[in-house]
């Protein structure tokens, strides 16, 4: 396990504090509950390096392409 030095607000520190008591636990398990319910709900956003290359696996990316796909969507989208 890796340590991590971070820094709260006195209120901050005073609800962990608060929440560590009442479920009669430390801090820090307060603190790692906490970033283990939130981090798995994140996600790192896509940068533009991420779209190079996107068609490449594609067979064609023409124009007769791009309206066949368009095609799918019928008249009233147009």
């Amino acid at each position: 396990m890796k340590r991590l030095r971070i820094d709260l607000t006195e209120e901050l520190y005073a609800r962990v504090a608060d929440l560590a008591r009442a479920e009669r636990t430390t801090r820090e398990k307060v603190i790692l509950d906490a970033i283990q319910a939130y981090v798995p709900n994140r996600r790192v956003a896509a940068g533009a390096a991420d779209a190079f290359g996107l068609w490449s696996g594609q067979a064609s990316a023409t124009r007769a392409y791009i309206e066949s796909i368009r095609s799918e969507w019928g008249d009233e989208a147009i």
